[in-house]
């Protein structure tokens, strides 16, 4: 098991929360949102395959040395908080437009209505940890199970945004644990966190 430095005020595991004092959003905003978060998309798409690419970095990295460069966390920790976001944003409606900043450090910084909070950087990584990609193969299965009605929910509180002028409440509890348990999947298989992620939504 990797060992967590101490006294870092990184939270123990990963977590998500989004934080919206008015539910209420514009009826124009809710239906042109995804329009506006087309540019968001297509950089994440590039964002994605830079991901892939660090991932075999770190998987030399921790074959050879044991450890995880304090760049690769940070590249890690920065990209997936933005990825986050850029979800949230798509979700609910956020007038705040997701800026192209990559917060590194693993307590979000909370100038973002969505925050996501990441253990801190392990001192050390077992190299048993190059076989979590494998491991984590029945998250993958849940993880797409959970993301079918996920995406219902969405639809149907899109619609009822749309009519109400107002998100659903449930549909944010469910985007948070959702989005928790896909961070510790995340977080287990690019081994900033060594433990096996449980299947709990629990936050």
């Amino acid at each position: 098991m990797s060992e967590q430095p101490m006294g870092t005020g990184a939270p123990d595991r990963a977590y998500f929360k989004v934080t919206i004092p008015d539910q209420k959003v514009a009826r124009w905003r809710i239906f042109f949102h995804i329009f506006m978060a087309i540019p968001l998309i297509i950089i994440a798409a590039f964002i994605t395959m830079i991901i892939e690419a660090i991932y075999l970095l770190q998987f030399v990295s921790v074959l050879f040395t044991g450890r995880m460069p304090k760049i690769i966390y940070q590249i890690f920790v920065g990209t997936f908080r933005w990825l986050n976001r850029v979800s949230a944003f798509m979700q609910f409606g956020i007038p705040k437009y997701p800026s192209l900043e990559f917060p590194t450090e693993p307590a979000d910084p909370g100038d973002y209505p969505a925050e996501s909070h990441y253990p801190a950087q392990p001192e050390s990584v077992p190299r048993y940890g190059l076989f979590f990609v494998i491991l984590a193969i029945p998250h993958y299965i849940y993880l797409a199970v959970l993301a079918v009605i996920l995406f219902f929910f969405a639809l149907v509180s899109w619609f009822v945004a749309l009519i109400m002028g107002q998100y659903p409440a449930f549909v944010q509890e469910w985007l948070e644990k959702f989005t928790s348990y896909e961070m510790r999947v995340l977080a287990y298989i690019t081994m900033i966190d060594s433990r096996y992620p449980s299947f709990s939504l629990d936050i």
